[in-house]
């Protein structure tokens, strides 16, 4: 915005509260870097969290929800399994995809694969 720094709409303290969202995990660096920090800079006055809601981007992290998404994609993808248990682990990245598209990208990245990881780990 080419502002002096003493100038600039959004103080430490406010800042402080959107990396916080980071933190616990509530969104994502990329989302709160790209998307939340522009509108948090044109309306500094609002809470980032909301922000967020409004624009609908509070990650998903609760097992029971992302499980029901990787048992889904595990299903479509039998053969994708048999090859990651053949030693093709790079197919994780795959899975991930999948589980991301089927939850609009709200899916907790940490979280999901490590639960992809273990459910396709199981014997």
């Amino acid at each position: 915005n080419a502002l002096e720094i003493e100038k600039f709409p959004v103080t430490p303290e406010r800042l402080s509260a959107l990396i916080e969202l980071v933190d616990s995990g509530k969104i994502n660096f990329s989302t709160a870097s790209q998307r939340i920090f522009k509108e948090y800079v044109n309306h500094p006055n609002d809470d980032p969290f909301h922000i967020a809601e409004r624009m609908n981007l509070i990650q998903d992290s609760n097992e029971e929800s992302l499980m029901d998404f990787i048992h889904i994609v595990i299903a479509q993808f039998p053969d994708k399994v048999v090859e990651y248990k053949n030693g093709k682990v790079s197919l994780l990245g795959m899975f991930m995809g999948e589980v991301m598209k089927l939850s609009k990208g709200k899916a907790d990245p940490k979280v999901t694969s490590k639960l992809i990881k273990d459910e396709l780990d199981k014997s």
